[in-house]
């Protein structure tokens, strides 16, 4: 990889993707355009600057970044976080930023290719213009499997439809008329209405905790509360540049409208959002969902989870975050092992499944430490002695590596002089020792491996 500043990238960076182009004033990507990636400026005057939605998270990843404004923000405020913004253009990516923040040049249209459970947070912000309409779906579920148990996912969209708020906004208005034409030219190629579909999107593709808010937004300062006017009056700067920037090249090259044409729809759709007596509005739609779902558990949920539950309201009433984050984590991963046809139903397997998250700040410990992140692996660190403080009081046996050895040997020898054949001693072993592991805990793992070096 090729490192520039915070900037890291394939090596070398495809030249495609730097090429631009001059449409009616405005630089474009070239490689976007001809591909049918992103219709919208990259110039300065089109970078947004989003509000962030943040708790405690160790890794984040930033989806369609543009000029890199929310990562910048989330990696000042978060400098123990790893984030990643991702971004088909680097045209209007930083140059420099806070050390724990990195840029990549991906096309979100392909596949992630990101470790499973790797994130604890994605946030994705006004990429409808560049996702195509049947990639949604399969980038949701992406999105799923790159954030850890118990991560955040984020998204936020705009459904770019004028309307009004006392009906006095009609088809003939220049702004209905922007709206259909935008909608519609972009509907060859995106769902420019993806803002309203995706809270079921989320819940048909696994998420189950989806908490969405649907903003409508004036154009101008037309109501009468106070707080609502300072937002008309900041968005509606806002709107003018959209109006222009946003249409130019669907409906000029797409559409085939000129630009006499755009020039005179535009000038009087911005009139019509800036008079107040049309009260118009745009929504805004925010969705927050997580990975998993909060589910009432108390009726089958073994003893020790009931112990974790109030262990959990301790760490909150305390502000203990480490535990908290461990014991958030053990609780959505025993609401997710809910939804199969293995839940966890005893204390053994509620251990098992806290020895599984055990192994995996294990191996995010070993890669904060091959990355040079001492301050990470030490947080995952913290993750595994608060696991191993759970399983050791769970009050369940635990047979450690010693005494495990010392039962497979016995249950080998027992096979052996039972005659039994070679290919069928491992499976003889594993029945003779099922009885003896009932009720206790028993990393199996361990035992495949002892069985299989001492049949040999």
């Amino acid at each position: 990889m090729l490192s520039i500043g915070s900037l890291w990238m394939p090596t070398p960076l495809d030249e495609r993707l730097t090429e631009t182009v001059e449409f009616f004033g405005r630089t474009f990507q070239k490689y976007a355009l001809e591909n049918g990636i992103y219709f919208a400026p990259i110039d300065e005057a089109s970078r947004p600057c989003p509000e962030a939605l943040l708790f405690s998270p160790r890794r984040i990843l930033d989806c369609g970044c543009g000029s890199g404004d929310w990562a910048v923000d989330v990696a000042r405020r978060f400098p123990d976080c790893e984030v990643l913004g991702i971004d088909i253009s680097p045209h209007i990516m930083p140059e420099d930023g806070p050390n724990n923040l990195e840029f990549q040049i991906d096309d979100l249209n392909g596949r992630f290719t990101f470790p499973s459970d790797h994130f604890d947070l994605v946030h994705s912000q006004m990429v409808a213009g560049g996702i195509h309409a049947n990639r949604w779906r399969s980038y949701i579920q992406d999105m799923i499997r790159v954030l850890r148990p118990g991560g955040w996912c984020q998204m936020v969209e705009v459904y770019f439809n004028a309307q009004s708020d006392n009906g006095t906004l009609e088809r003939d208005h220049a702004l209905s008329r922007w709206s259909r034409d935008y909608l519609d030219t972009m509907h060859r190629h995106k769902d420019p209405r993806a803002a309203m579909h995706l809270a079921s999107w989320m819940r048909s593709e696994g998420f189950t905790e989806v908490e969405s808010r649907l903003l409508t937004l004036p154009m101008c300062a037309w109501p009468s509360e106070a707080r609502e006017q300072r937002i008309g009056t900041a968005n509606s700067d806002n709107v003018a540049q959209l109006l222009y920037s946003l249409a130019l090249y669907p409906l000029i090259q797409l559409k085939g409208m000129s630009q006499q044409e755009l020039n005179s729809l535009v000038e009087r759709a911005r009139t019509e959002a800036g008079t107040q007596s049309l009260k118009v509005t745009r929504r805004n739609a925010l969705w927050t969902p997580r990975t998993f779902s909060s589910l009432n558990e108390a009726n089958s949920s073994p003893p020790l989870f009931q112990k974790i539950r109030q262990e959990l309201k301790s760490a909150m009433r305390a502000g203990d975050k480490p535990r908290l984050n461990a014991l958030r984590s053990i609780m959505s991963a025993n609401t997710n092992a809910a939804k199969t046809d293995k839940p966890i139903t005893s204390d053994v397997q509620l251990v098992n499944l806290i020895r599984n998250l055990y192994r995996m700040s294990s191996e995010a410990a070993i890669q904060a430490k091959d990355n040079d992140r001492p301050e990470l692996a030490a947080q995952e660190q913290e993750q595994m002695d608060i696991y191993s403080d759970l399983i050791a009081n769970s009050g369940v046996e635990t047979l450690d590596e010693a005494k495990l050895k010392a039962l497979v040997g016995d249950a080998v020898a027992a096979s052996k002089s039972a005659g039994t054949a070679a290919k069928k001693l491992m499976g003889d072993v594993m029945k003779r020792l099922s009885g003896t592991f009932e009720g206790k805990d028993v990393d199996m793992k361990l035992v495949a491996r002892l069985v299989q070096e001492l049949t040999v």
